[in-house]
């Protein structure tokens, strides 16, 4: 895996930040193909989701049939991203969610962030939830996750990649679409994984999403996935290739090298020591419901406690 070469690699065709949708009439979904009235189109999707941060990315090109699936994967991938989201203060649709572990015939931990942005703590009897070490002022946090399903959560950064895709790209990822919106996991040319990569120093505003597309599918004998795509809020940047194309798919040969390039993300941080980033790979690929933890370290200047 490399980051050094991306641009040289990958040119953006797509972002959130200047996105204009050019839904016709009749409307006309991207995923199911459907168009009314055959399907309604009451909803107001957002490509970004609005649990990523409130935001005023909205499209036409999604019918709420489509909708009302989509935001089933979007409440696993809001238990996957919670602790990021209450400890980074996001705000949603309504408020900062709060964060709340699961059980594991222990009481549970409960995280709050409220309007000033200070952080409460409710650990119960989950003492060995969290480390403090006043001297440094550093504290490790456990995050219990509830249950989700990984696969959920890789089809709700995707289905974001498809809604930015230019309509004239769009007929090479049909069985995408198709993919995204159903159970069918028989589709197995792409790769279930995201790249997350945690700011010290930035902090976005606001949620947005590049769709970044291979210059050439062929380099040096190294094939290269066709589109990626790159989603940021708070402090978090998280990268996943689209599933191959019907072009890739054509000119795939077994002989070849897959070839990936990371998004430099950690250019937006202003390090100084290049070699203390650090970009974590995580496996999307389940689609059975599993349990995760989850340890985050994090800073403070002043900490009351009532222990």
């Amino acid at each position: 895996m490399n980051s050094l070469d991306f641009w040289e690699k990958y040119s953006m065709i797509s972002t959130s930040s200047s996105f204009a949708d050019n839904a016709g009439k009749p409307k006309k979904c991207k995923f199911c193909k459907n168009q009314e009235p055959k399907v309604s189109f009451k909803n107001i999707p957002h490509i970004i989701p609005e649990l990523l941060g409130s935001n005023n990315v909205i499209y036409q090109s999604e019918c709420d049939t489509c909708n009302s699936t989509f935001s089933k994967y979007e409440s696993h991938l809001a238990v996957f991203l919670r602790p990021y989201l209450t400890l980074n203060n996001v705000k949603g649709k309504k408020r900062v969610p709060k964060f709340h572990s699961r059980k594991d015939n222990k009481g549970t931990t409960e995280v709050i962030s409220n309007e000033e942005g200070k952080r409460e703590m409710h650990f119960n009897q989950n003492l060995d939830d969290f480390q403090i070490d006043e001297e440094n002022k550093v504290m490790h946090v456990n995050f219990r996750k509830t249950p989700f399903k990984p696969r959920y959560i890789y089809k709700a950064i995707a289905r974001i990649g498809i809604s930015l895709l230019p309509e004239p790209q769009l007929s090479f990822y049909n069985h995408v679409c198709e993919w995204i919106k159903t159970n069918n996991d028989d589709l197995t040319n792409f790769l279930p994984h995201a790249f997350i990569t945690i700011m010290t120093r930035k902090k976005f505003k606001s949620p947005f999403a590049n769709l970044y597309k291979a210059k050439d599918l062929v380099v040096d004998n190294e094939e290269l996935p066709d589109l990626t795509l790159v989603l940021g809020f708070a402090n978090v940047v998280i990268q996943i290739f689209l599933p191959y194309s019907t072009e890739f798919d054509k000119i795939h040969n077994d002989n070849r090298n897959l070839s990936i390039n990371l998004f430099p993300a950690f250019a937006w941080d202003d390090l100084q020591n290049k070699s203390s980033v650090k970009i974590t790979s995580i496996d999307l690929s389940s689609n059975e419901t599993i349990s995760q933890d989850q340890k985050i370290r994090f800073s403070f200047q002043d900490i009351e406690k009532n222990i």
